[in-house]
């Protein structure tokens, strides 16, 4: 049986994330991977190269995490993976590998690189059989009928109100 898509959250979610992201800190800043991070965030399309260094990143994460018999819930892996991502925009922006760009670009950056990082995890869960591309696929519809349901009740409720202000003695 595989394990399910996403992973519930434990309860010391917290802690962990705040470890997970000092440790990507302490390797993107450190002496063993600085330059190494630095060269990488240059290679190419800016959220691209983003995404490689942070998978980069996230493989020694999870590798690091494993060895302790501690494994990365997927929670963790994402909200503090957005916390280096940033971080990753900000260092290639410094670094001048990027062009200047508004605090508001740097955000659309940060957003995109998380899309690339997403899809390059789930391509490597789908080749080492840790994730089934079918229970992914159902997992998608079924959340994409929610996002449609969410959206028509919305609707509605904006229709709603939309004809009692234009009808206000309803």
């Amino acid at each position: 049986m595989m394990e399910p898509l996403l992973k519930r959250p434990q309860k010391e979610d917290g802690a962990l994330q705040k470890k997970f992201v000092l440790n990507g800190l302490r390797l993107i800043h450190g002496p063993e991977m600085r330059d190494e991070v630095i060269g990488k965030l240059g290679q190419g399309e800016p959220a691209e190269a983003i995404a490689k260094t942070a998978a980069l990143l996230l493989a020694r994460l999870e590798a690091s995490a494993a060895e302790q018999g501690k494994p990365l819930d997927d929670q963790t892996k994402l909200m503090g993976g957005y916390e280096l991502l940033g971080e990753l925009v900000e260092i290639g922006a410094r670094a001048g590998v990027f062009p200047k760009m508004s605090a508001e670009a740097r955000e659309e950056l940060q957003a995109t690189a998380l899309s690339h990082v997403v899809a390059q995890v789930l391509e490597r869960d789908i080749q080492s059989g840790k994730i089934d591309p079918q229970e992914l696929l159902q997992a998608s519809q079924e959340a994409q009928k929610k996002i449609t349901l969410n959206l028509s009740e919305g609707e509605r409720k904006v229709q709603a109100a939309s004809k009692g202000a234009a009808n206000p003695r309803r």
